[in-house]
């Protein structure tokens, strides 16, 4: 499926708090609430991750809060699949020739 950055929303909860919802959720999945935002000064913004989201606590505003949530989200949208690496048997010790099943 491809990015959207829309699935993300800022929702204003009043002068100095918002709440980040993922709409794929309906508002009565906890999945839905993303994140709690407050806003403590002019450029200073705190957020409580409400999923465990390895980003920032602190940024100059809400908007930058999103924006940062956004562009994680398209990269982990963009992973792939681990890389096989292929598996060999310990190399025999110097001198001694690999022992076979006895």
């Amino acid at each position: 499926m491809p990015f959207n950055p829309n699935h993300f929303q800022l929702h204003r909860v009043n002068d100095t708090q918002w709440l980040i919802h993922h709409t794929d959720y309906p508002p009565t999945d906890p999945q839905h609430a993303v994140a709690f935002v407050e806003q403590i000064e002019g450029d200073l913004t705190t957020v409580v991750w409400l999923r465990g989201t390895p980003l920032p606590t602190q940024y100059p505003s809400p908007d930058a809060v999103l924006a940062d949530l956004r562009v994680f989200s398209n990269q982990e949208s963009r992973s792939t699949r681990p890389i096989n690496i292929p598996h060999f048997p310990p190399a025999a010790p110097s001198g001694q020739e690999p022992q076979h099943g006895k």
